[in-house]
């Protein structure tokens, strides 16, 4: 292996180290990457352009590699290349522009306004035909849908919160870092405070029982905290009721394109979402065709003479 092969591979495990990335994803980052310079044994690093990138991802996929390894070689290349740019080893980062889609890869579920508001209420309904859940099960449901929703939390966020984390005077919730070691503290909007205390008072002690309180905001029905896969379920529940398609990543989608419809800024729905890169917020955010019409409907109107410049005419 080339020397600045070697030197790019232990700059870029110590950024990501640094980064406090998961020691599994940063073998993985690497893995990847050393395979990528066995395939370009002859080029420096400097000199390592997009096409080389291509004819790397080319040759896995010839040698009968899994039909999702393109885009996943490809995002630890990118975050490879990121690090080495982030300590000045590499004159540019040749995935810029690449993309590798995974087979059978959907668009995002959007949820509307009214559709949200539809789930919302159906967290404190029993699903026909199944076995009743009880009180205390619907009330932490709505919390958990509320924290989703109406503070933008993460799924793993809103598992990691404790009841010690909440400011119900001051109406906030500290989140709790499951991403890249930060800390954040949100708003929590006048309904979630009441969802909340009602919780809090009628159906966790319920769901604890005689058990040591092991600290969590939301139990399971064993007095623990809550599964990836049960607030799964839980969304799974509540979208048969309703009869549309949700998840929990979805209802943070929605805020975010909900907030902005409304009016906030960008940049507040980032902070509110815990975003590091605005690109991401920008990501989530859903535009419609009515937006779009009233995008070019407040230009014209803009214009002296009314009419839309011909650089940002849509054809819509």
């Amino acid at each position: 292996m080339r020397r600045d092969h070697k030197r790019a591979l232990k700059a870029a495990r110590a950024d990501l180290e640094r980064l406090q990335r998961a020691p599994s994803y940063v073998a993985a980052v690497l893995d990847t990457a050393e395979r990528f310079f066995a395939h370009h044994l002859d080029r420096p690093l400097r000199g390592l352009e997009r096409r080389d990138v291509v004819s790397y991802l080319a040759a896995r996929v010839e040698a009968g590699c899994g039909a999702s390894m393109p885009a996943r070689e490809l995002s630890m290349l990118r975050t490879f290349f990121k690090a080495l740019l982030r300590q000045d080893l590499a004159r540019l980062d040749p995935t810029i522009g690449l993309s590798a889609k995974r087979p059978g890869s959907k668009p995002p579920v959007y949820l509307s306004e009214d559709v949200v508001e539809a789930l919302l209420a159906a967290a404190l309904k029993e699903e026909p035909g199944r076995r009743p859940r009880g009180e205390p099960f619907l009330l932490r449901d709505r919390v958990c849908l509320e924290l989703i929703y109406g503070v933008g939390l993460r799924d793993a966020e809103v598992r990691a919160a404790r009841t010690v984390d909440l400011d119900l005077e001051d109406g906030s919730i500290l989140v709790r870092a499951v991403k890249r070691g930060r800390w954040r503290r949100a708003p929590l909007p006048p309904r979630s405070i009441g969802a909340l205390e009602r919780y809090l008072q009628d159906a966790r002690p319920l769901l604890l029982g005689q058990r040591a309180d092991p600290g969590f905001l939301l139990l399971s029905r064993w007095g623990k905290g809550l599964s990836q896969s049960a607030t799964y379920r839980l969304v799974q529940r509540v979208a048969r009721i309703v009869g549309t398609q949700a998840h929990p990543h979805a209802f943070r989608r929605a805020v975010a394109s909900h907030l902005v419809q409304a009016g906030v800024a960008v940049p507040a729905v980032q902070a509110l979402l815990g975003h590091q890169d605005l690109a991401t917020t920008a990501r989530y955010i859903h535009v419609s065709r009515d937006d779009l019409h009233q995008a070019v409907s407040t230009l014209e109107a803009a214009q002296p003479n009314g009419e839309c410049p011909p650089s940002v005419r849509t054809g819509l």
